[in-house]
Parts: structure tokens; sequence; C-alpha cells
């Protein structure tokens, strides 16, 4: 095509105008070296992002959904009409700094193999954002879950996929992917030890992973024709680690860059954090009925069921003990049973939807 561009930057917005501005100010601020657009797709925001968006940033191209979609619907509709022979899919609680952009497609352009790339994510406090950088499998799912995630030392087998060597690094160059078919390749993930969770973070080049964070997920266009849009059937979360997958199994690698940082303000464009728990255990079950088999699906969701009856009859007798209030309890409460409606495959119910 005539028009293609070197890169399109995708932003999905849900209200938190305020980190929405700052996202694009740093983007139009420290731009890339290369020809580039900026799309933005509104989910039905209600504090004033479209208005925003039209006032003080008129060269994006705007995307206006009457109805909250979802992050990965949202996401297909800017996919669909960017012209970008790189496409960034960026939270709109994030700031890139300079050259941040720059370095990312200079990266992916020197590395053909690559099909998605990532980078270091830092918190507003400058500490790197820790992420567990594995596929998920019910083990860890449940551990976490049960509030039981330092048992993970104890039990490594339950943790890490079984052929995984703690404290190592996997080099781009030298190992294939878990979903490929072939032998994993080593890898360490966040809960296992502390100081031997962030090798992967201390490397100072290029590293395979078996995906990135969905708040700067850099692709090429070649792979997004191969593979396909992200699965809408993910609401919120998991997209990004579904989308991975795919990628490996058409033989794409996934790679993460500690050469450029971007200040990611978590969580700050989502208020309610039940409400995204609740999100992040759809997901996992979805990917897992698709990715893991029978029989993991089956046995994550009876451990998340099981352990949901077991946190609300603990949570009866904490209230009855007055150790909540009713509001905390209420919230819990329902929290506790949208989990066991995902684990029993109900729909989720309005609750959830932010």
């Amino acid at each position: 095509m005539s028009d293609r561009l070197a890169l399109s930057l995708i932003i999905v917005s849900y209200n938190a105008a305020d980190l929405l501005r700052r996202c694009l100010r740093s983007v139009f601020a420290h731009p890339p070296a290369v020809p580039f657009e900026v799309i933005v797709v509104d989910n039905a925001s209600t504090e004033g992002n479209v208005d925003l968006v039209r006032r003080e940033f008129p060269q994006v191209r705007l995307i206006v959904n009457e109805a909250n979609l979802g992050f990965a619907a949202a996401n297909n509709q800017g996919l669909r009409t960017c012209r970008g022979e790189f496409i960034l899919l960026l939270n709109p609680d994030t700031e890139v700094p300079p050259g941040a952009l720059t370095t990312l497609y200079q990266t992916m352009a020197a590395h053909s193999e690559v099909g998605v790339l990532g980078c270091q994510l830092l918190l507003p406090s400058g500490e790197p954002q820790n992420y567990d950088p594995h596929f998920p499998r019910p083990g860890p799912i449940l551990l976490d879950f049960a509030h039981l995630r330092r048992l993970s030392v104890l039990l490594p087998s339950v943790y890490l996929p079984p052929t995984t060597v703690v404290g190592s690094k996997r080099h781009i160059i030298n190992h294939k992917s878990e979903s490929s078919g072939s032998v994993p390749a080593p890898s360490v993930p966040s809960a296992v030890k502390e100081n031997e969770a962030n090798n992967y973070r201390a490397s100072s080049s290029l590293t395979e992973v078996d995906y990135v964070c969905g708040a700067c997920f850099l692709v090429r266009r070649r792979a997004l024709q191969q593979v396909g849009l992200l699965d809408e059937g993910y609401f919120l979360y998991g997209e990004e680690t579904d989308w991975c997958w795919r990628m490996k199994q058409a033989g794409w690698r996934v790679a993460w860059t500690p050469a450029v940082k971007v200040w990611h303000h978590e969580g700050k464009s989502f208020r309610d954090a039940l409400q995204r728990r609740a999100h992040y255990y759809a997901s996992v079950v979805r990917f897992t009925a698709k990715h893991r088999g029978r029989g993991a699906n089956l046995a994550l969701r009876l451990g998340l069921a099981g352990l949901s009856l077991l946190k609300l009859g603990a949570l009866v007798l904490l209230s009855r003990l007055g150790c909540l209030t009713p509001e905390e309890t209420a919230r819990r409460r329902d929290f506790f049973c949208h989990v066991l409606h995902i684990a029993l495959r109900l729909e989720m119910q309005n609750w959830c939807n932010p």
C-alpha cells in the first residue's frame, strides 16, 4: 500500500482522561524518528476523553464506541484500520521517555524473527514493574488465589514448567518457545525467589520470554497477518498472552528488551482492584481451556471453585466476628461469587464490567 507508515500506535481509552492526556503528550513530545500515526479507540468513556482528544490532539485518529467493547475488541478496531508496518499497543496509563519509541522500532526492525517485542515497564516510584514471563499454569494460579505463593519455593515443580532451570536466562538466539512443541527454554518466574525472579530483567541483551505485558506491546504486521487479530473472548487481561502463544505456534519469537523503559501507572485506569482480579481469573480460565487441555482446565476450575467456597465460608465467620465492615463484606462476597461463577463457566454479571 502506498500510504503504509513505519509505525502505528493504538491506545484504547476508558475514562482516566488525565492519564490519557499525559500519555499522548509524552508520545508527541518524544515521537519516533520514523513516519507514524496515533489511533485512540475510546470505549464509551464518561470523563471527557473524546472531547480531550479532539480539542488537544487533533492529529490523532479517533474511533468512538457507544459501549465498552473490551480491550481486545477495541484494539482490533485499531488494528483493522492502522497503516504501520509495526504496530504498538500502548496503554493510556503509560508515558514514553525520549528515544523509547525509536529504539523499540529499531530493535524490532533489526530482528526479523521477532513477531512481538516488549520492554521494561517502570512504576511511578522508579521500580521495575514485576511480571511473571511464563504462560499461565493451574498450579501458580491456584497458589496465587489461595495467597500461598511462598509455597512455590518449597514446591517448584508445581510452579515451574517441568524443564525449567531456575536462575538461568534465555537469550533469543538460543531457545525455542514452550508453545511450539519444543523443549521449554529456561526462565525464571517471579514467585520462586525474588533475586532470581529478576534475572531476565538484569539481562543486557534481547531476551526471549513466553509473553510480554500488553501495556507496551509491539507487533509486526506480517505476524499479525499470519496469526490474526486478538481474541475478543477476552474482555480484559489475557488477550496479549493468548496472542503471544499463537505467535509462537506460528513460528514467531516473542522478545523483551531492557534497552527501552516506559513509565506505567499500573491499574490507575481501572479503579476497583477486585473487579480487575475477577477479569484476570476469567482470562486465565479461558486461556487454560484453549491451550492447556481439558485436564488442566478442569483442575483449575475445580480448584478455583473449591477455594471460592472456602473463602466465602471464612468471610461469613469474619463478618460475624466484626472484622469487616458490611460494605467490605459485600464487596468480597461478590468477588468470590463471581470467581465461583467463572469456575463453573457461568456468565460474568454486570458487576465485572468496568
